[in-house]
């Protein structure tokens, strides 16, 4: 399940990941492809509710890491089955632990 997390700063599996979403600068997509735990990270342009929604989406997304998530954007994304996290986890390493163990 394709899960996107969103992280404070890039410092791999310490990644700090942050609590608002629309306001993080990056966020990590993690999968499993086999037996291996892919990991990918990208910037985040999204400066509003909308931008945050249609970007998630468009890289197919089914769930979502975010404690403090725009109301419309977790509106929409469960609107199109992508489940929303909302448990607040210290670093990457924990939130990949408890989401795909």
């Amino acid at each position: 399940m394709k899960t996107a997390i969103p992280v404070v700063e890039d410092r791999g599996l310490d990644s700090p990941v942050a609590r608002s979403f629309i306001e993080a600068p990056l966020f990590f997509l993690a999968s499993v492809e086999g037996s291996d735990l892919r990991l990918e990270l990208y910037e985040n342009p999204a400066k509003d509710e909308q931008e945050l929604l249609e970007l998630l989406l468009s890289y197919g997304v089914k769930r979502v890491v975010g404690r403090e998530l725009p109301p419309k954007t977790e509106e929409g994304l469960k609107l199109y089955g992508v489940e929303v996290v909302k448990e607040e986890y210290p670093t990457l390493a924990k939130a990949l632990e408890a989401l795909f163990s």
